[in-house]
């Protein structure tokens, strides 16, 4: 994870979704990284998020693992949301996801920018 600058206030640290990505694959697939109770610490915590954060890559899935973030910022919103999407048939068709987006005019249009491309990818990755 070389593009991650961790920021002694944690929402001011600053990552990119390809660092995100391998952070993901290594709480949800087999990791030389992390410990299997390490991965379930992280797996609980990703499924139980409260109800008003189930926003952004949860759209189009009835299962998932997720963790949001967002900042109002002079030039706009960022927004962004992470997680795993367990597939219907196993391992096949599970994957894991990160959209960042930024210069939204608020937080809504942002989430419901990066639902809709949750909905689109859910729906190409599980025909």
């Amino acid at each position: 994870m070389t593009d991650s600058k961790a920021h002694e206030e944690w929402g001011l640290s600053t990552t990119t979704p390809s660092d995100q990505l391998k952070l993901l694959n290594a709480i949800f697939y087999s990791s030389n990284l992390l410990s299997t109770s390490q991965q379930s610490y992280v797996r609980n915590l990703m499924q139980n998020v409260e109800s008003d954060q189930q926003w952004g890559i949860s759209a189009g899935s009835t299962n998932f693992y997720l963790k949001n973030g967002w900042l109002d910022e002079d030039d706009g919103w960022i927004i962004n949301s992470i997680g795993y999407i367990p597939g219907n048939n196993g391992a096949s068709d599970s994957y894991t996801i990160a959209v960042y987006t930024d210069d939204n005019s608020s937080m809504q249009n942002g989430e419901n920018t990066i639902e809709k491309l949750a909905k689109s990818t859910s729906k190409i990755l599980n025909k």
